[in-house]
């Protein structure tokens, strides 16, 4: 808004454009401003606005306790987000200050969203295990005692109920051949341990890894002096190199910054 204002005095004191002309151009250009106040919000109902900033610790914010979480992450609006940043793209009127804000918020958008996902995703071992929260020896240890008791109480249920049809003989011939089912998977599941182990392992390097590029790149746009975009571009090339997916918004801006100067 300051630099619609300061572009507006300017265009006074030099007549450089018709007062039609000029009009009209601000009005496109405040379109992508009067849209930013909704994208932080949960819904298009919610008309309060939202103030945007640099924040310093995304990964404490994502961590923290369900109640302060809700509080300190953002609700981001990726749609309203990306179409405010497509507008002022496509516009005349462009600021460095501008600039700064659209490419903090897609950074930070997608870093929160990514951290949120994976370190906060649902973890119920074995039925529903999280990536991230795996441990498998431990998730080993609790499926070998969970299918050991399920086995022993289905087992009682299928002695009492059959034991007026079956010579008992036969029914301690079930169980052991049952038993030896259970410790044969048993055995067989420990073998296998070292190698789900090393893939469990490999999985949240790469996600560990994901999240330091991504930190990374958002610390460089914590700087209170100006910022070039091809450092910044460097950065989302090295991170994409190795896996990290950023949205295309953010190539785009940071192209068209660069074809501006290149800094901001």
């Amino acid at each position: 808004m300051e630099a619609v204002a300061a572009g507006h005095r300017h265009n006074d004191t030099t007549g450089r454009y018709g007062r039609n002309v000029f009009d009209e151009m601000l009005a496109a250009a405040s379109v992508p401003i009067d849209h930013l106040r909704y994208a932080f919000a949960p819904s298009w109902d919610d008309n309060s606005g939202r103030v945007w900033s640099h924040r310093h610790y995304v990964l404490s914010d994502v961590t923290a306790k369900p109640e302060q979480r809700a509080k300190m992450v953002p609700q981001f609006q990726r749609p309203e987000i990306e179409e405010v940043v497509g507008r002022y793209v496509a516009g005349t009127v462009k600021s460095a200050e501008a600039d700064r804000v659209f490419v903090d918020v897609m950074v930070a958008m997608e870093f929160y969203q990514f951290a949120d996902s994976v370190l906060n995703a649902p973890h119920i071992p074995i039925l529903a295990p999280s990536a991230w929260k795996r441990r498998p020896i431990t998730d080993w240890i609790f499926g070998r005692f969970m299918s050991a008791v399920a086995g022993y109480l289905g087992y009682l249920l299928f002695w009492f109920a059959s034991k007026a049809f079956f010579p008992e003989r036969w029914l301690w011939i079930v169980g052991f051949i049952l038993t030896g089912l259970f410790f044969l998977e048993a055995t067989w599941s420990l073998i296998m341990l070292p190698s789900e182990w090393i893939k469990v392992r490999a999985h949240q390097k790469k996600v560990t890894l994901y999240l330091d590029q991504m930190n990374g790149l958002y610390r460089s746009l914590a700087s209170d002096g100006p910022i070039s975009a091809r450092h910044i571009s460097e950065l989302v090339a090295k991170s994409t190199d190795v896996g990290v997916i950023w949205p295309a918004t953010l190539h785009v801006l940071l192209e068209d910054i660069m074809a501006r100067g290149g800094r901001f």
